[in-house]
């Protein structure tokens, strides 16, 4: 274990790694919570269809009015001065009862995201409601029985609800962004401890040791894992007390899912070290993949409002990956809704690692 605790001595001896540890991150957060904090009100109308007790509840979510528009007077209101139109078809309550498959219609201006955390709110609402549904074995007595006690407050749903005390969704969202793209930097870090390792010839006095190259990668890796595990306990801590923030009704599958993407984002950095010469290549090269990454995958902003062609790159990330776990997350409690998003994150792990694998031969004059 001489390898892991030389390791975390050297990244902590740095005043740069413990500010991208302890600093950052948490600069990144208040940058989260504050972001639409201040901004205008949202100009919503809802045009309910359906008509029943559970539709109607959706009012309760957001500042709205609900009214009758047809497809031409949506569009002529959206025109105007009205930023977001919720249609809610009819039988949409009867369906979700069903366990059927339900979509909302929404319409907005082109090009602007005002009604974001409105549709966070709905989101989350329809969310508790699937999840009652599962347990009200269709019958829709049992549901709404089952509803008007969720809504005293008298049982809770594995699907989360957010409110104003426990902030509104969307600022977790953000700040739980940051906190992925902040990973991505500190494994960064892996890349300079390695590369300064070749340049001190390290890996040649290591062959001349007991100790097997295998033995010395793996001890690389926990090192710098271990540490990003406490940065991700650090930052959820943070969220939950210093910012009466919520990160979903499961603490800890919302752990596991960021601790995969910490060794994901450990084997990207060690993939960009085997591909560089140097240090300083390394670093630049990481520094803009990992922020090029962040990007296309949605953990500075919605990716709703990138063209489709940035979403359709966006999905060959494994950023965009652990978004939409997030987003998931926050809502329900269920790990089988992220069974799918955590496989493709595991994926791009082996890849990275497969890349790293390869062979290169270095020719010295000697």
């Amino acid at each position: 274990m001489a390898v892991f605790f030389s390791n975390i001595k050297r990244i902590f001896r740095k005043k740069t790694n413990r500010i991208l540890i302890f600093i950052l991150p948490i600069l990144f957060v208040i940058l989260a919570f504050n972001i639409n904090s201040t901004g205008g009100s949202v100009n919503v109308r809802i045009v309910d269809n359906d008509g029943t007790e559970f539709t109607r509840g959706i009012k309760n979510q957001v500042k709205c009015e609900y009214v009758e528009l047809n497809d031409k007077e949506i569009k002529k209101a959206i025109a105007t001065n009205i930023d977001y139109i919720v249609v809610i078809e009819k039988g949409f309550t009867d369906k979700l009862i069903n366990g059927e498959d339900i979509k909302l219609k929404s319409y907005k201006p082109e090009g602007l995201n005002f009604s974001s955390g409105t549709r966070v709110a709905i989101e989350n609402y329809i969310n508790a409601g699937k999840n009652i549904a599962q347990y009200s074995d269709k019958s829709s007595d049992k549901f709404y029985e089952a509803l008007r006690e969720y809504n005293k407050g008298n049982f809770s749903s594995e699907a989360k609800v957010f409110n104003n005390e426990k902030g509104n969704g969307e600022k977790e969202k953000y700040a739980l962004g940051f906190l992925g793209y902040s990973l991505m930097l500190l494994a960064s870090i892996s890349c300079y401890i390695i590369m300064d390792d070749k340049k001190n010839s390290t890996y040649v006095r290591m062959f001349a040791s007991p100790m097997s190259s295998k033995s010395y990668l793996l001890q690389n890796i926990f090192s710098f894992l271990a540490i990003m595990i406490l940065q991700i306990y650090i930052m959820f801590k943070v969220i939950i007390d210093g910012f009466k923030g919520d990160i979903g009704p499961s603490f800890s599958n919302m752990f596991i899912l960021f601790t995969v993407f910490a060794v994901c984002s450990i084997a990207l950095n060690l993939a960009i070290c085997s591909a560089s010469k140097n240090a300083k290549q390394a670093t630049t090269l990481s520094g803009i993949i990992n922020t090029l990454l962040a990007m296309l995958g949605g953990a500075f902003w919605p990716r709703d409002i990138m063209p489709d062609f940035l979403r359709t790159a966006g999905d060959f990330t494994p950023t965009a990956w652990l978004v939409d776990a997030v987003n998931k997350l926050l809502l329900s409690s269920n790990m089988s809704a992220v069974y799918k998003n955590i496989g493709i994150i595991i994926l791009f792990t082996i890849v990275f690692f497969l890349f790293c694998s390869w062979k290169k031969v270095d020719v010295e004059t000697i």
